[in-house]
């Protein structure tokens, strides 16, 4: 664009101006880009797809530029700029969005560590890949955060897949008891108040001498 200097400081007086309408402007299409995400995402895992894609999107311009709301954040950040808290409000954004991903995916107590981690690697690749102006570089760095999401969506699968089983073997566990102690209601009780908190924690992790426990109970 080419604007006459004169009507360009006619809107924006001070270059300060100028930083504070390009902030805030990125700040509401990021937004507008990460509730784009969470309509076009069926899952948590393809929406956190979406932000990986985005890098791999814009290689070229990382190339070139590397990341522009790193780079503004990092500039303003070594200038000890009033305008880094509204710049530092955009990683934010991101970093909220992809912790609610994480906890979505079933990852809630380390969601706090995983979102920044997704975060900061994003921003290391595209500040290595301006150095090195390696498209390789970018692809493989895709690949390995895209194997790292997929290994959190399996892990939930498979936690899910526990409980479930857990609950199972729970319920027909106090069932037996229930029904071996089916005189004495007050003798089943307190056998399954002894054998419940194991029992929450599934038949697969209990210890030998409790799952023989367990055994002499159902052949009371």
């Amino acid at each position: 664009m080419k604007i006459p200097r004169g009507n360009f400081y006619h809107h924006f007086k001070t270059q300060d101006e100028i930083l504070t309408v390009v902030v805030a402007e990125r700040f509401e299409r990021t937004r507008a880009m990460v509730a784009q995400w969470e309509i076009e995402g069926k899952s948590a895992q393809d929406r956190v797809q979406l932000f990986i894609t985005l890098l791999l999107g814009n290689q070229s311009k990382i190339l070139s530029h590397g990341c522009p709301v790193g780079a503004l954040c990092m500039e303003l950040a070594k200038l000890k700029h009033s305008g880094q808290g509204e710049a530092n409000a955009i990683l934010d954004l991101f970093r909220e969005w992809l912790r609610n991903q994480f906890e979505e995916m079933g990852r809630s107590e380390g969601a706090d560590a995983l979102a920044p981690h997704l975060l900061a690697r994003s921003q290391g690749v595209a500040v290595l890949a301006q150095s090195l102006r390696d498209k390789n570089f970018v692809r493989q760095e895709g690949d390995l955060m895209t194997a790292g999401v997929q290994s959190c969506a399996t892990a939930k699968k498979a936690s899910a897949g526990r409980s479930r089983e857990s609950s199972l073997q729970e319920g027909s566990f106090m069932f037996c008891i229930f029904l071996k102690f089916s005189n004495n209601k007050g003798q089943a009780a307190r056998h399954i108040a002894e054998h419940k908190r194991w029992i929450d924690q599934g038949f697969e992790d209990a210890h030998p001498s409790r799952r023989a426990s367990a055994i002499g109970i159902y052949r009371l």
